[in-house]
């Protein structure tokens, strides 16, 4: 952008036929750039107009610091590690057991969560066909359902159980309600970007989105999004739902695991 003649101050108003009017727009925009491939951006500058033209010639970490490549390189460690359990939790004998395939699950929820899409992430996935592209995408996002895993394994160490049935419908009826809307926004994000553009300022004005987005990244604003009946009021329901669900899950599961222990010891 310095090369270009972006300046301190500018604010950046569209990227190509994407307008941005705050920052999750933004991380849709950039998640299709690509290397070699020019973008246009409309900025603002002093109240006038601009259009500038750049291409990005060189990957990101040619502007890394020292610090940042460390940073990327003990995260991508640490999701290898993740990711390695996992596979080996699932596949040996200790696998064949519910708990052990669930936390097999924890684990790669973990290993390929994603709070903030990377620049080029959706161009990239736009090159790989439909079938493969649409299931990565939806496991880097994963972690949006991972409460409703936390409490399932949790639940598996204690005698807890709900009336019969009753324990399928706390577990399956988030999974339903939050997975539709993470099927269609991970379709748009690929193939439909301009359908993930909304009136991000209405919804960032209530302050459990705010907290949403400082706790837990842009993921959950930009995939418990797209509806065929969107409306910014529902779209914050939604999300102050997930937020609910997610704090109430969490707590639950943080209980059984306490009720787990106190079996064990007494």
């Amino acid at each position: 952008m310095d090369k270009a003649g972006v300046r301190a101050g500018d604010v950046l108003e569209a990227a190509g036929e994407q307008p941005l009017t705050a920052m999750p727009d933004w991380f849709v925009a950039r998640t299709h750039f690509e290397r070699e491939r020019a973008i246009d951006l409309k900025i603002g500058r002093d109240e006038q107009p601009l259009d500038v033209h750049l291409v990005i010639t060189d990957p990101a970490f040619r502007a890394w610091s020292r610090a940042q490549f460390d940073c990327v390189l003990a995260l991508l460690l640490l999701r290898l590690i993740l990711l390695s359990l996992a596979i080996f939790l699932g596949i040996s004998r200790s696998g064949r057991h519910p708990s052990a395939r669930i936390a097999a699950l924890m684990l790669a929820v973990g290993a390929v969560a994603e709070g903030y899409p990377s620049a080029g992430w959706a161009a990239a996935l736009g090159h790989l066909p439909a079938m493969l592209a649409i299931p990565v995408c939806l496991t880097s996002v994963s972690s949006l359902l991972a409460p409703m895993i936390w409490l399932a394994f949790c639940a598996s160490f204690t005698r807890f159980r709900l009336s019969q049935g009753w324990d399928r419908i706390v577990l399956l009826v988030p999974t339903i309600l939050f997975g539709l809307p993470m099927v269609a926004s991970s379709i748009a994000m690929i193939y439909a970007p301009s359908l993930m553009a909304g009136p991000w300022p209405i919804v960032l004005s209530v302050a459990p989105v705010r907290l949403i987005l400082d706790a837990a990244g842009v993921t959950p604003l930009l995939f418990l999004s797209v509806s065929p009946f969107y409306r910014p009021i529902g779209h914050t329901w939604l999300l102050q739902l997930w937020l609910a669900m997610t704090v109430l899950y969490f707590g639950q599961a943080a209980s059984f695991f306490w009720q787990a222990i106190a079996a064990r010891t007494a």
